[in-house]
């Protein structure tokens, strides 16, 4: 349709890709983490200005902060919008 658009998707939905060569729809450096025992919180480091990342993943993570991880979801979840609204038909 040759719309600009933007993508995103909540904190809790967000996976984390292991494959080196997989998809991803983000990727960022861990500023730091929150266990809080059934999940863990990331927090990403801002770039260029851009709003914050946060995610959620199930289960405890110790070993993620400093490094880059690549974030996934899956198609359902991820939301679409163009000038603010959202293009989420069903």
């Amino acid at each position: 349709m040759g719309k600009v658009v933007k993508l995103g998707a909540r904190p809790e939905d967000l996976i984390e890709t292991t494959d080196a060569g997989g998809a991803h729809i983000f990727e960022g450096r861990v500023d730091f983490t929150e266990s809080l025992g059934e999940v863990t919180i990331l927090y990403f480091e801002k770039v260029n200005g851009a709003d914050p990342v946060i995610a959620k993943l199930p289960g405890i993570h110790s070993d993620l902060r400093g490094r880059n991880v690549r974030l996934s979801a899956a198609p359902e979840k991820v939301q679409v919008f163009h000038e603010g609204r959202s293009l989420y038909y069903r």
